[in-house]
């Protein structure tokens, strides 16, 4: 079936594609292309902005592609998968993601057909489909939409979880204040973190462009609005990539299967849930270790077992996927990965004095697609992700 990924670094129209570990291989196919035009008035915007509460939630929240796998999300783009890795999401803390992708039109490949070699291979008696599976994949990149991508996310912790959500709107706030081309609250924002209890980290990352470190909402805004020229300004790169499997093309023969790979894609798949559900499990425990004065009692050295654990446990999956990879005689499911049984604290209520009430004024809407007419409604974004203002 054809399905539409993030586009793995490299990609190109004809590059061959294996589904089931998600790198590229040889040129496949060839054909016109058609739809190729880098006018910036051909520029769409796709604007996400919201709290994420998990891993799986900020994976599916990356995604540009809809519909990905959850072994795509997990064992596919590595810069994605780094960048997770770092912002580190669980459902103790909040976390914001703001998400602006800016998309040229797509460039696709007309009247493919499959390169001589992989033709020859198939045309084989027997068809040589192992082989042909090792140089091509499964798949061709049959369509590519470029662009560039621009991820920022504020984690906020606090001992205090009242505390820490009402931090988590103030963001939400500042951001759309921002958007909205209000310019007031920041005194009053940088307050909010005049306890050493309370903390805000700023995570970017960009595909396309070449955003600097930001410390701050301002500073991500700012960065934001240098990236949307960058790639108005032609700094543009694969940012998704449709994949067509090769029995849509004219094949020497129609008894052509790749039953190894759907062993494999099915190994993959468990291996995926795995994955997910341990580093859900290890970005908890280690919340609670760095924020155990915000928790009743427990057993840190059980904790920190646990969570070594988990990481065993995720270094065995990973390196099973990439045996897989390299080699489908070794599609094998790890023994010993359980994850470990914990039970988590109950956090303590802290006694917080009341805080001052102060308005937020949310500007005209002034967020807008670079070459286009289509202008962000902030306070639509508001509601549709129920980021509800607070009032004291």
């Amino acid at each position: 079936m054809t399905f539409t990924i993030d586009a793995p670094v490299g990609a190109m129209l004809g590059v061959g594609y294996n589904e089931a570990t998600f790198d590229l291989r040889s040129v496949a196919a060839i054909g016109d292309i058609g739809m190729d035009d880098d006018a910036s008035g051909n520029l769409s915007t796709d604007f996400h902005f919201g709290m994420v509460t998990s891993s799986s939630d900020l994976a599916k929240s990356m995604a540009i592609s809809a519909g990905a796998s959850v072994r795509t999300l997990n064992f596919g783009a590595k810069a994605q998968i780094d960048f997770r890795e770092r912002v580190s999401v669980s459902s103790q803390s909040t976390n914001i993601l703001l998400r602006i992708a800016i998309m040229r039109r797509p460039r696709r490949l007309i009247n493919a057909r499959l390169i001589e070699d992989g033709n020859n291979l198939l045309a084989m008696l027997p068809p040589r489909t192992e082989r042909f599976h090792e140089r091509f994949g499964s798949h061709f990149v049959r369509q590519i939409v470029s662009g560039g991508v621009f991820y920022g996310v504020a984690r906020i912790e606090s001992e205090s979880e009242e505390k820490q959500e009402e931090l988590g709107v103030d963001v939400s706030l500042r951001i759309g204040n921002v958007l909205g081309g209000s310019v007031n609250s920041s005194n009053d924002f940088s307050e909010n973190f005049n306890s050493s209890t309370d903390r805000i980290e700023m995570h970017i990352m960009a595909i396309g462009g070449s955003p600097r470190p930001v410390f701050n909402i301002d500073q991500l805004m700012s960065e934001i609005s240098l990236f949307e020229q960058e790639v108005t300004n032609g700094v543009a790169v694969p940012i998704t990539a449709e994949m067509s499997p090769f029995n849509q093309l004219t094949l020497p023969s129609d008894d052509v299967t790749f039953v190894q790979e759907q062993v494999a894609r099915a190994l993959l798949d468990e291996l995926g849930e795995n994955f997910q559900e341990q580093v859900e499990l290890r970005n908890q425990i280690d919340f609670v270790l760095r924020n155990r004065d915000a928790f009743q009692r427990f057993n840190v050295q059980t904790f920190r077992d646990a969570l070594n654990e988990c990481n065993r446990n995720l270094n065995r999956i990973a390196s099973a996927a990439d045996n897989c990879a390299r080699d489908r005689e070794l599609c094998v499911l790890p023994q010993d990965i359980a994850p470990p049984s914990l039970v988590f604290p109950e956090r303590k209520t802290p006694v917080t004095s009341p805080r001052e009430p102060r308005e937020f004024e949310i500007g005209p809407p002034v967020f807008q697609d670079p070459g286009g007419n289509h202008r962000v409604d902030f306070n639509q974004l508001v509601i549709a992700h129920q980021v509800i203002p607070r009032r004291n």
